[in-house]
Formats: structure tokens, C-alpha cells, sequence
């Protein structure tokens, strides 16, 4: 895991400001690991009966492929805006830094811990939002408004929530 803190133009960011904070998480235990421990399973379930290894074998593939997917995520904070992107083809956010109404640490529920985008309740905020988690329990949740006015909220998972959350809020 490493964070810089970069005094590079937001034109590489495709932003135009200057970029404030940077931060990209990557891991294996999520889902690759898993992955390949299913895998394994059903190599020496085919030993016994070819049938017997179509399942594992399954689960370890998509959990492989999840893993791939979503072990990496990027968080940036510029002068206009708050991204958070899952690479290489994942989701990405983008928020306007101007809609920004509140940005405070939180604690993701276990179940949400294990990568991916997942929907998440905020109890705190009273709303419904996505959660965008590599790995671990810490996040920075932020509620915004969208186009119309509402009021959203996203959870973004990171192992530096007091950093990115200082960024925000700066």
C-alpha cells in the first residue's frame, strides 16, 4: 500500500487543478486467494471423481476473475473532485468536491469487507449508498448531493481513512 502526496497538475488526473492526495490499495486475499484454494480443491476432488470437481472448480473461477478485477482500487483527491476507481476495468466514482455536504470516518460491516462495490445502509446519515471496498473495515463515508439535489452517499474502504478523510475535508 502506498499513498503520495503529489504536487502534479490534475491535467494527468484529467482534472485541472492540483492533485492534493493519492492513495492506491492493492491485495490478493479478497478473492484470488480464495480463488486458488478452490481451484485446488477441485484438482484433487478430480483425482477421486472428475464429476465431483465441476463445482469447486467453478467458484474458484469466479472468484479468481473477482479478484482480479476488484484487488486494486486508486482514491484520489484534487482541488474539484473526490475519485475512486477499482483497476484495471473496474467501477469507477467521481464526485464534485463542490456537492461534498459531510466526509467522516466509518466502520464498514464485516460481510462488506471483502472487495468489490457493495450496497451499504449508513446508519449515522440515514441513507442507502455503495461501498467500495479492497480490503478491511475502515472507510470514509461521504454524503453529497446528486443533479436533482439529494442527498447521496458513497463508503470508500481505505487503510489510510484518516488521511483520505483529512484530504476531503482540507
Amino acid at each position: 500500500m502506498d499513498t503520495e502526496r503529489l504536487n502534479q497538475t490534475d491535467a494527468e488526473l484529467g482534472d485541472g487543478g492540483k492533485a492534493g492526495y493519492r492513495h492506491r490499495q492493492h491485495t490478493l486475499k479478497t478473492s484470488v486467494v480464495p480463488g486458488a484454494i478452490f481451484a485446488f480443491i477441485a484438482l484433487i476432488a478430480a483425482l477421486i471423481d472428475p464429476w465431483a470437481a465441476i463445482s469447486p472448480l467453478a467458484l474458484g473461477v469466479v472468484l479468481f476473475v473477482r479478484g482480479a478485477l476488484w484487488s486494486r482500487m486508486r482514491t484520489e483527491v484534487t482541488r474539484t473532485h473526490v475519485h475512486a476507481t477499482f483497476s484495471p476495468v473496474g467501477p469507477s466514482r467521481t464526485i464534485d468536491r463542490s456537492r461534498i455536504i459531510s466526509a467522516e470516518r466509518a466502520r464498514n460491516p464485516w460481510w462488506s469487507s471483502l472487495g468489490g462495490p457493495v450496497l451499504i445502509r449508513s446508519k449515522a446519515a440515514g441513507l442507502r449508498g455503495w461501498g467500495y471496498e479492497v480490503w478491511g473495515l475502515d472507510a470514509v463515508e461521504v454524503v453529497y448531493t446528486d443533479d436533482g439535489g439529494a442527498k447521496k452517499m458513497i463508503r470508500i474502504g481505505t487503510d489510510d481513512a484518516a488521511g483520505f478523510e483529512a484530504a476531503i475535508n482540507a
